[in-house]
């Protein structure tokens, strides 16, 4: 009778190419597996429920613009911003770590194609990601009808990535 095959550990040179095609066997790792999947589950609650909290100041804020006027612009900048970590967290594990936020517009398109989730919202994240910097660092005054266009855009973003947002535990 032959004797079951063993695993036997590939090559040092062979180790380095990829992590999760080589190795030991998925079932073989369940800590650093189990590790991992704890932190994608932790980051994507904390992603989507800063993404809420700011959503909804953003609304408190809305109802008397003109003295808050600034605050909803930059709510809903970065209601949006973390909608999008929250989505690329949930549906491809990493979000866009640089500082370039055509980066995370390009990820966005790249998770939700790769999903096969439409990309109507990308246009409204574009939007509010392109008026960031002048709502944040600019000198002029943010008029209220850019105001009204930034939170009516983040709304939409809001209800795209609610749609699309995959389900988890955490989420609330």
């Amino acid at each position: 009778m032959p004797r079951p095959a063993r695993y036997r550990r590939p090559s040092s040179r062979r180790r380095r190419q990829s992590a999760s095609s080589i190795g030991p066997p998925l079932w073989r790792r369940p800590f650093h597996i189990r590790q991992w999947v704890r932190m994608v589950r932790a980051s994507f609650t904390v992603y989507y429920r800063r993404a809420t909290q700011l959503a909804n100041a953003m609304k408190l804020c809305q109802d008397d613009l003109p003295a808050y006027a600034s605050a909803v612009a930059l709510l809903a900048v970065h209601s949006a911003i973390s909608y999008n970590d929250a989505i690329l967290i949930g549906l491809g594990g990493a979000r866009a770590r640089g500082e370039d936020h055509r980066q995370a517009v390009a990820a966005l398109k790249r998770t939700c194609t790769k999903a096969g989730i439409d990309l109507q919202g990308v246009p409204h994240l574009q939007r509010l990601l392109g008026a960031k910097t002048d709502i944040s660092y600019g000198e002029k005054q943010v008029d209220n009808e850019k105001v009204t266009a930034l939170y009516w855009a983040a709304v939409r973003f809001q209800t795209w990535a609610e749609r699309n947002l995959p389900r988890r535990e955490g989420r609330v």
